[in-house]
């Protein structure tokens, strides 16, 4: 019933943790987790941190997801004192950072092109035994990807495939994408024929239109109709505008 409540407003939000209060119901931070959801839904963590330190006056204490919500809104916000302040508070209440507040500081560290700090966040994880998951190299590929850095994009593309995960249209069509920006667009390399051919991995005519422009751009005509034939096969019937200027 919060839930509701506080989308409709934070006033009756209150009003209703009083009444339940009132009816000897406890208060935990599962009744304020929704309240702090929607603040920070709504680009409002200070608002949301003011919520937490009315849970701590009252003797209440956050939860780990309390915590990383809060966190993810200052990631969000392109914050990182705040969003690494939390990481404290997390340690201070004896709570080990999860998958997901290292996740949220990585995207962070990467938007604002922090990559040494991305470096150092990862071998943290790595000295907590925290296991990235697919997001995390996920978003190592793209972003190494968009840098035009592609021999760290294919180092995190790799591990993400060794570790059993398939790259998603995001992933493939990032890392197309630094492919084409650097130039390397051979076809027969042994990381692109990993990542077409990769168990799940289902390529769309995006892929395909972004390779094409690429090979085009380098002259690899023959290569940018090879690469057409795959349209068809994502299920697309219309050639990039790369591909029919080539024609």
């Amino acid at each position: 019933m919060a839930t509701g409540l506080s989308k409709a407003g934070l006033d009756e939000a209150f009003e209703l943790m009083g009444v339940m209060e009132s009816a000897g119901f406890a208060l935990t931070a599962v009744t304020f987790n929704p309240v702090v959801e929607f603040l920070c839904k709504s680009g409002r963590p200070d608002e949301a941190c003011k919520v937490m330190e009315t849970m701590l006056l009252r003797n209440i204490e956050p939860n780990i997801l309390t915590l990383n919500l809060i966190l993810h809104a200052f990631c969000k916000a392109a914050r990182p004192e705040e969003a690494l302040g939390m990481t404290d508070i997390m340690v201070e209440m004896g709570f080990c950072p999860t998958i997901v507040t290292f996740n949220a500081l990585l995207e962070l560290f990467c938007n604002t092109d922090q990559m040494d700090s991305a470096a150092e966040l990862l071998e943290t994880m790595a000295r907590s035994k925290c296991k990235p998951n697919f997001v995390t190299y996920s978003i190592m590929v793209q972003k190494f990807a968009e840098m035009g850095r592609m021999v760290e994009a294919r180092a995190f593309l790799e591990q993400l495939v060794v570790c059993g995960y398939a790259p998603n249209l995001l992933v493939c069509n990032g890392y197309v994408a630094g492919l084409c920006k650097t130039g390397e667009m051979d076809l027969n390399t042994a990381t692109y024929n990993s990542l077409m051919i990769a168990e799940g991995s289902l390529l769309d005519s995006t892929t395909y239109s972004v390779l094409i422009q690429g090979l085009c751009s380098a002259g690899q005509i023959k290569h940018a109709f090879m690469a057409g034939g795959g349209i068809s096969e994502a299920g697309s019937s219309h050639l990039c505008q790369a591909d029919r200027e080539a024609v």
